[in-house]
Formats: structure tokens, sequence, C-alpha cells
């Protein structure tokens, strides 16, 4: 909480007096270079968000450019991917050679859902992440067929193969792996077929690489709300909710510490930003991120953001309950 509040102070003093809202701390990246994504997992704002409706790829010159403005700043991690499925982007690791090239970021990780998986790919990863400090993040939501498919909608015994796949690899190549997994037990989900917790999870991936010296490591977390995405409100109350009615004093590392861009070159404000509500109606097409990240469209949602404005009511950060930004 007291840091909280002392990046609120940090962020709003550099509001006051006119300064530079980033670049004040290492810089945190993420990169839509697809739309795509080819899960239609329950709880995730994919499913009727404006990328699934508007599919498209970020262009080498749009992404070249992101890169390039990048480089005058210190980038901590760096995500090639955003509400997508990377792998679906055949010059993904292209692309990701490219930006550790040019920015040294601190971190690359990597998130994937691993339905697709080639052998290309794992040579791709095998010579790639071992020599960098990253993290592969492997979402496998479910512990049984009927739970993932459930969840996922994708095939759980290929996917399952590809995660062993990818474990057995970590046996000879340094790779650090997480498995993430999330379910629900809220009585407001009702359409789940297969609920579980985290015991039931840990139970079955214990099961799964016991015969494995190098694991990965596993984390499960509940639903949250997605900051109330609105294609999401008919799967439970807890994605319809405000859960403040005022931002005085709220502070979230994406105001600050993260970029983000939709693979269109427009930045928006939230990751969890499903529908462009936060977008900034312009992007690196025609301005630099120093002029993007300096903008009145930019600076109002900050100023909305930690309060010292007032925000329509259903302002996208009331409606969120990330537990991973938690004031």
């Amino acid at each position: 909480m007291l840091h909280k509040r002392r990046n609120y102070r940090r962020l709003r003093q550099a509001i006051e007096i006119h300064e530079p809202i980033i670049g004040r701390y290492p810089l945190n990246v993420q990169i839509q270079t697809t739309s795509l994504c080819n899960g239609k997992c329950r709880f995730c704002g994919y499913l009727g968000s404006w990328n699934q409706k508007n599919p498209g790829r970020m262009s080498w010159e749009i992404y070249e450019k992101i890169i390039q403005n990048l480089k005058k700043f210190r980038i901590g991690k760096f995500y090639p991917y955003g509400a997508n499925e990377p792998l679906l982007d055949k010059e993904i690791f292209y692309k990701i050679r490219y930006a550790v090239e040019n920015l040294s970021p601190e971190c690359v990780e990597l998130s994937t859902n691993l339905s697709i998986l080639s052998r290309g790919t794992l040579d791709e990863i095998k010579e790639l992440f071992p020599r960098i400090k990253h993290k592969i993040v492997v979402s496998f939501h479910g512990i049984s067929q009927d739970s993932y498919e459930d969840q996922m909608g994708l095939d759980y015994n290929i996917s399952l193969k590809n995660v062993l796949s990818l474990v057995e690899l970590s046996q000879e190549a340094p790779l650090k792996i997480m498995i993430h997994g999330t379910s629900s037990a809220r009585r407001s989900f009702s359409k789940l077929k297969v609920w579980f917790g985290a015991d039931e999870y840990f139970k079955f991936w214990g099961e799964k690489l016991s015969l494995f010296k190098m694991k990965p490591g596993i984390s499960y977390f509940d639903y949250y709300n997605l900051a109330g995405m609105p294609q999401l409100r008919n799967q439970g109350e807890f994605y319809n909710k405000i859960f403040r009615s005022k931002l005085k004093k709220f502070y979230c590392s994406w105001f600050d510490r993260y970029i983000f861009f939709n693979y269109t070159g427009e930045p928006l404000l939230c990751c969890m930003d499903y529908i462009k509500e936060t977008g900034f109606g312009e992007g690196i097409e025609e301005k630099t991120i120093e002029e993007l990240y300096s903008s009145p469209r930019y600076t109002q949602m900050i100023r909305k953001g930690i309060g010292l404005i007032d925000s329509e009511n259903d302002f996208i950060c009331k409606r969120c309950s990330d537990p991973f930004e938690q004031e």
C-alpha cells in the first residue's frame, strides 16, 4: 500500500509540473503483432472484442517504428503479445530478436496457450530464449479434457502434449516456464461444467510432471472481472460491477510504467481494454512515442485515473478488480 501511495504522489507531481509521464521508470512494453487468437476462453474478453471483429496484423513498418522510438528508453519487460495468441504470428521470433538487439530489455515474457507447436517453434525457442532473461507463460485452464475444452475451446490432448514437449525441451535447455491456470467456484458463473480450485490444479500438474527433473512453475488464480468488458457481462455478476465510485489517489502501474500498442499502431491505456475505449485516437504512424504519451487524450485519461478530474461513472478504472493491480 505504501508504494502505491508513493507512486501516486510521484505521478501527480509529474503531471502538475508538466514533466513526462513515461520514462521516469524502466518502461514495460506490450506489443500486439497480430489480433488473432484461436482460443475461446469463457473468461477472456477476446470473443466479441474489437480485435476479433477487426482482424489484422501489425505491419513491419509500424513494428520497426515502435522499436526504434523505444531506443531512447530503458526497457524493463518486453511482452511480444497482447490480447492475442502470439504463435499465430509466423514472424514472432524474428520480431523478438529484433527487439532484443535494439532495446536490450531486462526480460522478455512470451505468453501462449501453446495449442499450436511445431518442431520449428521448439528450435526457435531453444536457440533464442536461453541467451536472454525470459519467461514463457503457458495458459492451460483445466484439469481434464472436459474442464479444459469447456473453458478454452481448444483440443486438450494436443495442448497437453505440446506443454509436455516444451517441458521436455527445458530438461536440456535452460528455460523458465510458468504454467497459469484459472477457474472459478463463484456461483454467479453458472455456465461451467467442471469447476476446480488451486488444490486440484496443483495436484493435476504434480502428476503430469512427476517424471521430469526440471519442472516449470505452476500458478493458479480465480477469475477476475477483466475491467468489466461488456462482452463478458452475461457470464457472471462480477463482470458487471463498479468496484470504486471515486478514483481519488488511485494508482495503477499501467499509468506510467507500461505502454501497450494495438496491432494498428495505436496505443491503449489499459491491457484489459478489448474494445478500445482507452485508445489514443492516433498512432505511431502519425506521432512519436513522446508525442503520443504527452497528448491531451492520454493526459486526460491519466488525470481521470488518479482522480484529479471527474470521470464517467463506468470509467474503466472504476470497473477494474484486477488482483495483480490492487490498490
